[in-house]
Formats: structure tokens, C-alpha cells, sequence
């Protein structure tokens, strides 16, 4: 049993174990980080000094040789860990947090890629939050979208330049890029269930199919006077839907471009997002209306509006997805929350869930179905579990535990949901 470990002028508001379990981190309102040696209790580093505001929260990489912190003065910093005997301090790299726009995990549900508004790609692993790959550099403005390979083998990027980037999912090699796809922003990017071809959506009012092992260009799928903001494939890949700015959806045959039916109305407002059912026989849309729907996907007839008529979330519904079985829907919205819904009736099954301090503008569940990822402008992402969604059918309160982490450093964090859930002031930071 150690004595205290003492140094810190201010409250310890996190530490950390090195996964070797040889170090121990701790990070300060006094705006330092100390390192001790975890079997003796010996200060090895500290106090490291770079920070110009409260420290929030400090992990190790996976390999122990960095420490990440981050910081009320909105940086996170990477500290060298490799020459602890040295009299000199470890250097730090500032990095700046920067918007994420999107979000996709591996089919195995072991990593997670993300595209940030500094044009960079990054992937990460999801159990502890470190940093696998990235930054992946290329683009010249903000990543739109990105997508995960079904065969886990590539990752597409899709940009504001109005290019497109395939990258291998393993080494993090841009193997095709850049493919200029488009002549405005790329909103929207998603693989076909077999891998081979990537369909991408855009501003300029296109849709457009890409062959993955070549980069080349396929087909046109779409042309109108409306900007595309989501594109998805069906589980069989032979349709393809896309949300438009306009407020209608189209269903599209992905062999030809022809429509499967007239165009799906509705919506008052901006398609944000719009998804298959993993059986394909329904689609899940959100709207600037801030309502989430779902729709038949043979005859573009409604189903349900979920929460009430009036509306879902009290701004736009920004993102949604089904979860694997197809019995619940997630949707995040620029009213910062997430909120998972029962896919049958429309009913708020969990939240809203709170803790981003900025928009939602992407969710998904993880493909187990035992988690649901956000990131948001806030420079987060957060992780919320979601195996308490059958039990909180018949609840009317339940625990439920979550996980956030932004760019390179981890917290797991506990709530009580109900309508109105709140994180709450501290939280337990666990490695």
C-alpha cells in the first residue's frame, strides 16, 4: 500500500495507470501533470508545465510511451514518456481541438475513424481511446465524411475540396487520392456491402459511384438542384438513398440511376441524414424540422414520427442510424443531446443523453449493438452504452454508463437518465 502522492498545488481532477502498469499520471486544477513511479510512489516527472488553464484529463498511449492531456485552455498536448532518467522535462506538442464531422466504426467495432474540420483523418482504438492512425493527411479543406470499409480493409474520406481519399484501414497509406469527385463540398461518403464501390454525395447536386480498387469513376446515379447531404446503400447493395437539401429523399437503382418510386416527401426542412434498416425494408431520416422519421423502403409510405408530430429535438435532427437488430434508432441533433428511440412505435427509450457542449453531428451504433458513438463541433467524441435499451423499455429510470474521449484521452462517466439527464460535475476518470 503507497502513501499519498502529493505535489499538486490544486484539486487532482484525473489519473491515469501506463497500460505497462508502471507508471501512474496525475493532472491538476493547478494546470501541471506529475508522473510517479506506480510500485514505489517515487516522483519520476513533474510538474510539467505548458498548460495555460485546468487540466481535465490525462491517458497514456496503448504503448506507453506518451501522454496525452487536455486542458480548459483548449489544447491537448502529447507528452514524451521514453526518457524518464533525463534532467531535462519532456517537451510537449500542443494540438489544437478542432471540430469532428463524422464518425465510423470497424465492422469489428474495435476501432473507430473520424473526420475533423482541420482536413485531417484519424483512427483510434475504441476500448482506450489511443490514437492507432492519424494524422492522415491530404485534404485541403475539412473531412465531411468518412466510412469503414465492411471488409475492414480501406477507410474513404470525403471533403469540403471536393475530393475524395481512400486510405488503407491497416497502414494508414493513401492508396487512391485525391479523386476529384465533385465540384462543391463532399457531404456524404459510404461503402457498398461487398466493398468493392464507394457512392458519394455533394453539394453540387450529385451522386455519384466510385470503383474501390481502381479510384475510377462508375456512374453518375443523380443530378439535381438540391444539395446532397446523406447518401446510404442498401444491405443488398442494389439501391441507394439520398437525403436532400430540398427536404425530399431518393431511392435509386444503384445498377442503372433509375428511381424505384417517386420521390419521398415529408420533411419541412433539410435532410440531414437518412439510413436503411439493416433488413432494408425501412429507412430512418432527420431533418432541420428536427423530427426523425421512418419511412416503408418499398413504397416511400411513412411510418412513424418519433417523440410526438411536433417535433423530435428542439433544433435539427443531424444525424440518425438503427441499431444492428433494428429495433431502436439513435439520432443526435444540434440541440447537443442524443437520444435513443424505439423503432417500432417512435417512443424515447433513453435520454436525452447530455454532455457535449456544442452540435451532435454524428451518431452511430457500434456493431454489437452494445455502444453508440457521437462526436460533435465540440472537438469530442463520446461514447454511451447502450445495452440497457430493452430494459429501459419497461423503466422508467436506469443507469447507465458512457465513455467519452477527445482526440487522445479517455473518461468513463456514469448517469441517471432520465428525460432531462445531466452529467455530473466530476467525474471518475478509469484506465
Amino acid at each position: 500500500m503507497l502513501e499519498p502522492l502529493t505535489g499538486h498545488s490544486g484539486s487532482v481532477c484525473c489519473v491515469a495507470f501506463s497500460p505497462n502498469s508502471s507508471l501512474i499520471a496525475s493532472a491538476s486544477e493547478d494546470r501541471t501533470i506529475r508522473v510517479y513511479n506506480a510500485r514505489t510512489g517515487q516522483t519520476m516527472l513533474g510538474p510539467l508545465e505548458g498548460h495555460t488553464n485546468d487540466l481535465n484529463w490525462v491517458a497514456f498511449s496503448s504503448d506507453s510511451t506518451r501522454l496525452y492531456s487536455c486542458s480548459s485552455d483548449g489544447t491537448v498536448r502529447v507528452w514524451n514518456m521514453q526518457d524518464l532518467d533525463s534532467s531535462n522535462p519532456p517537451s510537449s506538442v500542443p494540438l489544437a481541438l478542432k471540430p469532428i464531422n463524422s464518425i465510423r466504426y470497424s465492422p469489428s467495432g474495435a476501432r473507430a475513424v473520424s473526420g475533423s474540420s482541420d482536413g485531417s483523418v484519424h483512427v483510434w482504438d475504441v476500448r482506450t481511446g489511443a490514437l492507432v492512425l492519424g494524422p492522415l493527411s491530404g485534404h485541403d479543406q475539412s473531412v465531411l465524411s468518412v466510412d469503414y470499409s465492411p471488409s475492414d480493409q480501406y477507410i474513404i474520406s470525403g471533403s469540403g475540396d471536393g475530393t475524395l481519399r481512400i486510405w488503407d484501414a491497416n497502414t494508414g497509406k493513401d492508396i487512391h487520392g485525391p479523386i476529384q469527385a465533385h465540384n462543391n463540398a463532399v457531404n456524404c461518403v459510404r461503402f457498398s456491402p461487398d466493398s468493392s464501390a464507394v457512392v458519394s454525395g455533394s453539394y453540387d447536386g450529385t451522386v455519384q459511384i466510385w470503383d474501390v480498387a481502381t479510384g475510377q469513376h462508375v456512374m453518375r446515379l443523380l443530378q439535381v438542384h438540391s444539395r446532397i447531404r446523406s447518401v446510404g446503400f442498401s444491405p443488398d447493395g442494389h439501391k441507394v438513398v439520398c437525403g436532400l437539401s430540398r427536404g425530399e429523399m431518393d431511392v435509386l437503382d444503384r445498377h442503372t440511376g433509375n428511381a424505384v418510386f417517386e420521390p419521398i416527401t415529408g420533411h419541412s426542412g433539410y435532410i440531414h441524414s437518412v439510413e436503411f434498416s439493416p433488413d432494408g425494408k425501412r429507412l430512418v431520416s432527420g431533418s432541420d424540422d428536427r423530427t426523425v422519421r421512418t419511412w416503408d423502403a418499398q413504397t416511400g409510405k411513412q411510418l412513424v414520427i418519433f417523440g410526438s408530430n411536433v417535433a423530435s429535438h428542439s433544433h435539427a435532427a443531424t444525424s440518425v442510424g438503427f441499431s444492428p437488430n433494428g429495433l431502436f434508432v439513435v439520432s443526435g441533433s444540434g440541440d447537443r443531446t442524443v437520444c435513443i428511440w424505439d423503432a417500432q412505435n417512435g417512443n424515447l427509450i433513453l435520454g436525452p443523453l447530455r454532455g457535449h457542449t456544442n452540435d451532435v453531428k454524428c451518431v452511430e451504433f457500434s456493431p454489437d449493438g452494445s455502444h453508440i458513438v457521437s462526436c460533435s463541433d465540440d472537438a469530442t467524441i463520446r461514447f454511451w452504452d447502450a445495452t440497457s435499451c430493452a430494459r429501459a423499455i419497461e423503466a422508467s429510470t436506469v443507469t447507465n454508463a458512457g465513455m467519452c474521449w477527445s482526440h487522445s484521452y479517455l473518461m468513463y462517466l456514469s448517469t441517471s437518465l432520465t428525460s432531462s439527464a445531466q452529467l455530473p460535475e466530476r467525474v471518475k476518470v478509469q484506465v
